[in-house]
């Protein structure tokens, strides 16, 4: 493609398919029959495609497989309760992407091109989209992946960008009950660094602690920097105390960046509870006050809130100084409201005032649309 020309997405070997009612059991483990891929070289984007899923083939020496060289997104597409399908907040995504993209040294998505290709892959699978009544939803994951074949540490050149779709349960039930968190003395990202982008290698350098956590019965860990509580390896952190929904906030502890990810359902979450008249503070939470609110009873609910969390409540918080379980270990009113509320908006039931919901539909389908 030159500068200036649109894409265009072919379509070869497509189906038409109806979920075959395949139990989804589990979350990202079940994936539909087609895929979205676009090649990036030589300084330009080529077209896209969409084709049957397939095996990708890479150098051994491929960029990606040796330094980490990769970006990627967790997107929801929905449907709602009048059988419509929508992509929850795609231009947020796009956004977090290309700045995720910026950090990592890949090239960037223009963002029409990012949700198109995403709005035509859904179209394409949408009878796999399962309704979402249990809370149900199709996950969408994006990726990009630097594919220049060669052993130095140089900014690559090559890239493939991919889409691939999978049916999936809410990733602790429809009805999730209060888990708990091992706390742990340790940095996920540091300031400056790249915590900010959604990159394969902040995640698998999470999975360490993840596994000590569930090793000892929690869902996961919770990262605290120099006595300052961040996140988890895959969702942020919040506590309501004296009935403030409090989370850190994005620049970090002492206006350091790099350490906290832009969450879009952390996002979505801080721009509704006005909505439900909740005090809300982005302000840093240090473990001592935590621990000491959990005890004193001030601080009465906790969760995390992620893409494939939602929004999950937690009770206990385990560190080496002990255990500590807020009083009520049911579902908190604050947690719950919120939820309720947030889901209404995301299944249709309640109105989309803040325009978080994106329509798949044919007429949404503007580029050049080929069928190969």
């Amino acid at each position: 493609m030159q500068a200036g020309e649109i894409m265009r997405i072919h379509v070869k070997n497509s189906y038409s398919v109806v979920n075959p009612k395949k139990a989804i059991d589990s979350f990202g483990t079940l994936t539909t029959p087609h895929m979205f891929t676009r090649v990036f070289g030589e300084d330009t984007w080529e077209d896209g495609w969409i084709d049957q899923r397939h095996s990708i083939e890479l150098d051994p020496s491929a960029f990606v497989l040796h330094y980490a060289g990769n970006v990627f997104e967790g997107m929801k597409a929905i449907r709602t309760v009048d059988g419509n399908v929508n992509i929850i907040r795609p231009h947020e995504h796009a956004m977090r992407f290309n700045r995720s993209c910026d950090r990592m040294v890949a090239p960037e998505m223009p963002e029409p091109e990012f949700i198109e290709a995403i709005d035509a892959l859904v179209h394409i699978d949408n009878g796999f989209v399962p309704d979402s009544n249990e809370g149900a939803y199709c996950y969408i994951r994006p990726n990009i992946i630097a594919t220049t074949p060669a052993l130095g540490l140089n900014p690559p050149a090559e890239f493939l960008f991919y889409i691939i779709l999978s049916p999936s349960k809410p990733f602790f039930g429809a009805n999730p009950a209060p888990q708990s968190l091992l706390a742990v003395d340790q940095a996920r990202a540091h300031p400056g660094g790249t915590g900010q982008a959604k990159t394969g290698g902040n995640y698998a350098g999470s999975l360490l602690f993840k596994k000590r956590a569930r090793d000892h019965g929690h869902i996961e860990a919770l990262y605290i920097d120099q006595n300052q509580v961040t996140e988890t390896g895959a969702a942020n952190f919040y506590m309501i105390k004296d009935g403030v929904f409090i989370t850190p906030p994005l620049n970090g502890f002492e206006g350091k960046s790099g350490v906290i990810l832009q969450g879009i359902t952390r996002k979505s979450i801080l721009e509704i509870l006005p909505d439900l008249n909740i005090p809300v503070s982005e302000r840093a939470i240090t473990l001592d006050e935590l621990l000491t609110g959990i005890t004193t009873g001030n601080v009465t609910e906790m969760g995390i809130m992620g893409t494939a969390a939602v929004i999950q409540p937690i009770k206990t918080i385990a560190y080496d100084r002990g255990t500590y379980t807020v009083a009520s270990q049911q579902l908190g009113t604050i947690t719950s409201a919120v939820r309720n509320h947030l889901l209404n908006i995301y299944r249709g039931i309640e109105e989309d005032k803040h325009n978080w919901l994106h329509p798949v539909t044919a007429a949404s389908l503007s580029m050049v649309y080929q069928e190969r």
